[in-house]
């Protein structure tokens, strides 16, 4: 308070007063009179003090509590006022804070941003501060290596929330500070942002905890390829495995992982602890792995792993598609359908086996299609040709499966048993069957290989 404005003595009664009221955390405002004219913004000498008006500052009531909770989970606490360092200071202690004395005249802040930032690191309470200054503290602090975040509802915080990390304004702040503002607390209560840091730590920490999952399951799977790809070993895992792994490993337990609350606050680093993780641990899979199929190989040398996959010869007729490829065509026509031919097992039920002899005894009809090392040729059932007559012209050019004998001849299939819907069968069906030339019999010739 300026003596050459009030005089000595009324100056020093009404800075006592005034001093009194800050300390007790009040707004202090004092009106004086003067007869002489106001030049620019500085004020007249000679002004008589005419009363003191105080304001109360309403603290919230959530403001201890969640300055507390902030002091526990290791955040600092920064409170930068324009008021007087007095009545911050006294505010300050009213919400849980230490301050000695009172707080740090903001007048008297250097320029330098070092010096500035070893202010900061010093004392934590400031008053009689600029809306550049805010701005510079702001910028300060980052120099530092801190994470700023800065809350505030006046026109001259602006430029300190835009500079700040993340900016908070609350609901009833000017609409210039809610516009430069990252987050707005609509319904203006201090204690959301307990909330809002502890939902932020808890998805940062969870997706460092997914990544090791998946960064795994990355690493095992590249190496397997690698590793099993030099071995010239086939690959350890089908696609319904692997399926069933990721379920098992990735699937499920990211789940719950993502939902699981998580304190820890965030550690720069990321990557680094996520491969340290990754790589031995996908190193230890693939260990595995190749230690169970070198038992494998060494142990059960008995087994025909060719054989139960189905690339050899196959004792059963019923064999897998591919087995006894090496079966002469003379033989299959003389011996009955392709031992290998599972499309056609449940056709050559009743006729596997079966020569193709006609009922009346005549020379077999039907030509083998393909060349030594077809599936073999069939003869296609008519139900409704009738026994004993000529077979139609071309019914020998069946489709690839067994082989099966004429329409009732020993082993043929009983009336109504399914039959493919070819179109011909459609047009008889329907009572719409074309005129068929029948072709004489060619009798049978030494030596030409078929049944007589």
């Amino acid at each position: 308070m300026d003596e050459r404005l009030l005089g000595p003595d009324a100056a020093q009664a009404v800075r006592a007063q005034v001093h009194a009221d800050a300390d007790a955390g009040r707004r202090v405002l004092l009106l004086a009179r003067t007869d002489e004219p106001l030049i620019g913004e500085a004020l007249p000498a000679g002004g008589v003090p005419v009363a003191v008006v105080t304001f109360r500052e309403n603290v919230r009531p959530d403001a201890a509590e969640t300055l507390d909770y902030f002091h526990a989970q290791g955040v600092r606490t920064v409170v930068i006022s324009g008021d007087s360092p007095r009545t911050v200071a006294a505010v300050a202690r009213e919400v849980g804070l230490e301050v000695a004395g009172q707080a740090y005249d903001g007048r008297t802040l250097p320029d330098e941003p070092g010096e500035l930032a070893d202010v900061m690191a010093e004392h934590s309470v400031f008053g009689r501060v600029s809306p550049d200054q805010k701005k510079a503290m702001v910028q300060a602090l980052q120099s530092r290596g801190h994470v700023v975040a800065m809350t505030g509802d006046g026109v001259n915080d602006a430029l300190a929330l835009k500079t700040a990390d993340l900016g908070i304004a609350m609901g009833n702040a000017a609409p210039a500070t809610k516009a430069v503002s990252r987050m707005v607390l609509l319904d203006g209560r201090f204690d959301r942002l307990p909330r809002v840091l502890g939902e932020g730590r808890q998805v940062i920490a969870n997706m460092e905890r997914l990544a090791h999952i998946y960064l795994t399951k990355t690493t095992y799977a590249l190496l397997f390829g690698v590793v099993f790809s030099l071995f010239a070993w086939q690959f350890p895992l089908l696609p319904r495995q692997a399926s069933t792994v990721d379920f098992i490993m990735i699937g499920a337990p990211t789940f719950f992982l993502a939902l699981l609350p998580n304190p820890r606050r965030y550690v720069p680093g990321f990557l680094g602890r996520a491969l340290r993780f990754a790589i031995p641990s996908g190193a230890v899979i693939l260990l595995s792995m190749v230690t169970l199929q070198t038992y494998v190989r060494l142990t059960a040398g008995d087994v025909d792993l060719p054989r139960q996959q189905g690339l050899h010869d196959h004792p059963d007729p019923a064999g897998p598609v591919g087995a006894q490829r090496d079966v002469p065509a003379a033989e299959r026509a003389r011996g009955g359908p392709h031992p290998g031919d599972v499309r056609g097992a449940g056709r050559r039920r009743a006729g596997a086996g079966l020569p193709l002899v006609p009922p009346d005894g005549g020379p077999a009809h039907g030509r083998a299609r393909g060349r030594a090392g077809d599936r073999g040729a069939r003869v296609r059932t008519d139900r409704n040709h009738p026994p004993g007559a000529p077979p139609p012209r071309g019914a020998g050019a069946g489709r690839r499966g067994g082989l099966r004998p004429l329409s009732g001849g020993p082993g043929a299939p009983p009336p109504g048993s399914r039959t493919t819907p070819t179109p011909a069968r459609r047009r008889r069906a329907a009572g719409t069957r074309r005129p068929t030339r029948w072709a004489a019999p060619r009798p049978p010739r030494p030596g030409d290989g078929r049944p007589g």
